[in-house]
């Protein structure tokens, strides 16, 4: 089984919280960023256990990011921190928290951040614009690669895919989240291996 343990972004997998679709689970933590997920052990930990997750069978997929790009960054910069240094940051301090699970012997996957939606619900005015905010996912999503590689960690991401397209916002469900309908064939590749063991 594969868990999505993540922000809201993580229904993505299967359309909704707790739903079971092509061996994919989705679970939603809370509107956590990257950033301080390492304060979330805890939570994250008590997943594990209610869920069972199993070392030698199922992956934990990491699902975060997309809110740091869509507000925080912008209110780091304007405390006078360079954009690569708050990237840099939000990736050390994820990647503690990712290297816990997979120190423990957890199968461990991270998702990488989506592309900017058309909203601008609670978007720092620097990254009001969808194009601003891809500016910075694609960054985070470059040093997460990065990091996964140091790691031995796998890394996947649509980001490119969607990117490639142009227009992709017919593939949102609303300004922010992608639709599980419209990515089925995407989600469908990129676990390929996964999703038929």
């Amino acid at each position: 089984m594969i868990y999505v343990i993540g922000d809201s972004h993580s229904g993505l997998f299967n359309g909704y919280e707790g739903s079971s679709r092509d061996n994919i689970m989705s679970i939603r933590t809370g509107a956590n960023t990257a950033y301080n997920m390492f304060s979330k052990i805890d939570l994250v930990d008590e997943i594990v256990k209610e869920y069972n997750i199993d070392k030698n069978k199922d992956q934990i997929v990491f699902c975060y990011g997309e809110i740091d790009t869509r507000v925080h960054v912008g209110i780091q910069e304007d405390n006078g921190k360079h954009l690569t240094e708050i990237v840099t940051e939000i990736t050390n301090r994820y990647f503690k928290f990712v290297n816990r699970y997979k120190d423990k012997g957890y199968n461990v996957i991270i998702w990488g951040v989506i592309p900017g939606g058309s909203s601008t619900i609670g978007a720092h005015a620097n990254y009001a614009k969808p194009e601003d905010r891809n500016r910075v996912s694609k960054l985070m999503n470059e040093l997460f690669y990065k990091r996964c590689n140091e790691l031995n960690i796998e890394f996947i991401s649509i980001w490119d895919d969607l990117i490639k397209i142009g227009n992709y916002y017919h593939y949102f469900i609303d300004s922010i989240h992608l639709s599980y309908f419209a990515c089925k064939e995407l989600i469908q590749t990129k676990f390929k291996h996964y999703i038929n063991e």
